[in-house]
């Protein structure tokens, strides 16, 4: 069965992103998602669809020649929307939010909860905008199984993958992308008892990862800790994933590239030009110029990622 093939080669084979597509894709659920263990499972009957096969980003993952991708420009962005919560400049939700206020998309597929406990939620107003501000890296898929009227998203590389190679027709609907940088996840699971290890306990509620660290702030306290040390909880299928600026969206976003308080935007699409144009007009957004001193910042970075796959 094609499902069977693809948990020994994926799964088994450490391959796997847990962008959970081939979950979100599959027409008799027959595959799911085990929190406890973090892992994709066969729960049910394949059919031989083969729909899990020809979405997943790590088979035959195709890389653009340029590690940044193909792009209009690169900016550096802030908010001028105060707000708790918000990783860096706080430029995504402010563009979340001008995206819904001027009828671009109906609704917004995200990450909400905590970073200790994420959830995919849909966002449809600023207030649940803000209410899901901060990077949360989980996946959302399963939400666009049930779209109304027309979508947006806010993902990482592997998830925009999967939904760049689907055929399904409610996933056609999405409208706006918005990708995030991202070199890597961890499992959630295994970083957690490492941290109460470590004497750090209780909710994160928001974390980064920035300057060669990990960032988890707390109620009580801020923590960093140097990547090199949780390499080992690093999800297996990140290693085979060439892309760290999300190549399959309308806009990137991440902290790389800018200084604090501010979010590097990679424009690659007329729709993302118009956004930002959009969020400059209404002034959520204040721009600046990307040096390139900025831009090499963030070659170097997306390099690395592209060379270890």
């Amino acid at each position: 069965m094609i499902g069977e093939s693809l948990l020994r080669e994926v799964v088994d084979g450490e391959r796997c992103m847990i962008c959970l597509g081939c979950v979100a894709v599959c027409p008799v659920n027959a595959l799911s998602f085990n929190r406890d263990e973090e892992r994709v499972k066969l729960t049910g009957e394949c059919i031989d669809c083969g729909l899990c096969t020809r979405i997943c980003p790590a088979i035959n993952f195709e890389k653009e020649k340029n590690p940044l991708g193909k792009y209009r420009r690169i900016v550096r962005a802030r908010s001028t929307i105060r707000f708790s919560g918000s990783n860096d400049g706080g430029a995504v939700t402010a563009l979340v939010i001008t995206a819904l206020e001027e009828g671009v998309v109906d609704e917004f597929i995200g990450v909400g909860g905590t970073p200790s406990t994420p959830k995919p939620v849909k966002i449809h107003n600023s207030k649940e905008a803000i209410e899901a501000a901060g990077s949360k890296y989980s996946p959302s898929l399963t939400l666009l199984l049930k779209p109304k009227g027309k979508i947006g998203v806010v993902y990482l590389p592997c998830t925009a993958t999967a939904l760049s190679r689907s055929l399904i027709k409610g996933w056609k609907k999405v409208e706006l992308s918005i990708g995030l940088f991202c070199g890597g996840t961890f499992h959630r699971k295994e970083l957690r008892k490492y941290l109460e290890k470590k004497g750090i306990t209780g909710d994160i509620i928001k974390e980064k990862i920035a300057k060669g660290k990990y960032m988890a702030y707390l109620k009580h306290g801020n923590v960093e800790i140097p990547l090199k040390k949780l390499k080992k909880f690093r999800v297996e299928g990140c290693n085979y994933c060439p892309d760290y600026t999300c190549w399959h969206s309308d806009i990137s976003a991440g902290s790389i590239g800018s200084p604090e308080g501010w979010t590097t935007l990679i424009v690659r699409s007329e729709k993302g030009e118009t956004l930002l144009r959009k969020a400059v007009e209404k002034e959520y957004i204040e721009i600046g110029k990307a040096t390139s001193e900025d831009i090499t910042r963030i070659e170097k970075y997306a390099l690395k990622k592209f060379n270890q796959a």
